[in-house]
C-alpha cells in the first residue's frame, strides 16, 4: 500500500488562480482554482468583513464540476464522490496552527475563516493519495 502526500501550491499573491495537476494514478489532469471574495456583513450595522475562499475543481480546459467553500479540516471531495471525475485521494485544508496546538490537552480547536493573507501560509491545501 503506497499513500502519496501532496503540498498543493496554493497562497496569498492572488485572489483567483488556477494551477493544473495530475491527480491519482490514472494520470487524469485536473485545474484546480481558488477564488477569494471578502464581503462585508450587515453594512448598516457593522463594519465586519467575512473572508470566503471558493475552491473550483475541473478535468483541465473544462467547466468545473466542483465548487465548494475552502473550509478546514474535512475532505473537501467528500460530498463529490459520486461524481465520475472526482479524484479519488483525500483534499483537506489544514490549519497548521490548530495542528501545532493539539499537543495541548486542554485546546479546544474552534475552525476559523480563511483569510487572504493566510493562505498558503497557516492554511495548506493537502491532497492525500492512496495508491492500493
Amino acid at each position: 500500500m503506497a499513500i502519496e502526500i501532496f503540498q498543493l501550491p496554493v497562497g496569498n499573491e492572488d485572489p483567483d488562480q488556477t494551477t493544473t495537476f495530475s491527480l491519482d494514478s490514472g494520470g487524469k489532469r485536473y485545474d484546480i482554482r481558488v477564488k477569494y471574495n471578502q464581503r462585508l456583513a450587515n453594512v448598516a450595522t457593522s463594519k465586519t468583513t467575512y473572508d470566503a475562499w471558493k475552491l473550483y475543481i475541473s478535468l483541465t480546459g473544462q467547466e468545473p464540476f466542483i465548487e465548494t467553500p475552502l473550509k478546514t479540516s474535512r475532505d473537501l471531495l467528500a460530498s463529490h464522490r459520486y461524481k465520475t471525475d472526482c479524484p479519488k485521494g483525500v483534499l483537506v485544508l489544514s490549519d497548521t496552527a490548530a495542528l501545532l496546538a493539539t499537543s495541548d490537552p486542554v485546546y479546544n480547536y474552534s475552525p476559523e475563516r480563511v483569510t487572504f493573507e493566510e493562505l498558503g501560509t497557516r492554511f495548506q491545501l493537502t491532497y492525500i493519495e492512496n495508491n492500493t
